[in-house]
């Protein structure tokens, strides 16, 4: 559902499957468009006890009612979390190194004998350029 406030304060709400959304005149008459959204929260983990909230507030404290089960979900998580942190890390390092542009675009196909031919032929035009010229001999990457 859209839901439209227009500078008088009336609002004016639209269905998702309507097609043609009709914001009223442009020429005189303003309107102000506010998007509001509904977030729903489900917990991560969820804690099975027979006491209801008083076992699961020991549990958040870290003290449980006679048994060691709350101390083993607590380590558990602390081992799954450590391991999400791994595999999260890891993905950053590989998002990192694709951004450097150590991984090539192509990730090893070789060039077809058309695109070959395209990358000469605009490497030659490129280099009839004195600045291009310059510039490439002062990185290093200097052509014929």
């Amino acid at each position: 559902m859209i839901e439209v406030w227009h500078l008088d304060g009336s609002p004016t709400k639209y269905q998702k499957g309507e097609k043609n959304y009709s914001l009223g005149s442009i020429g005189t008459q303003r309107s102000v468009l506010v998007i509001r959204a509904v977030a729903t929260l489900e917990p991560k983990y969820s804690v099975e006890s027979n006491e209801g909230h008083d076992a699961h507030d020991m549990l958040r404290r870290g003290v449980d009612s006679g048994s060691t089960s709350g101390i083993e979900h607590q380590s558990s998580r602390e081992d799954d979390s450590e391991e999400l942190d791994e595999r999260e890390k890891l993905r950053r390092k590989k998002i990192s190194a694709a951004n450097k542009g150590n991984t090539p675009w192509n990730k090893g196909r070789k060039h077809s004998a058309e695109t070959l031919q395209r990358i000469r032929e605009r490497t030659r035009l490129a280099m009839q350029n004195p600045k291009v010229r310059m510039k490439l001999v002062k990185m290093g990457h200097a052509q014929r």
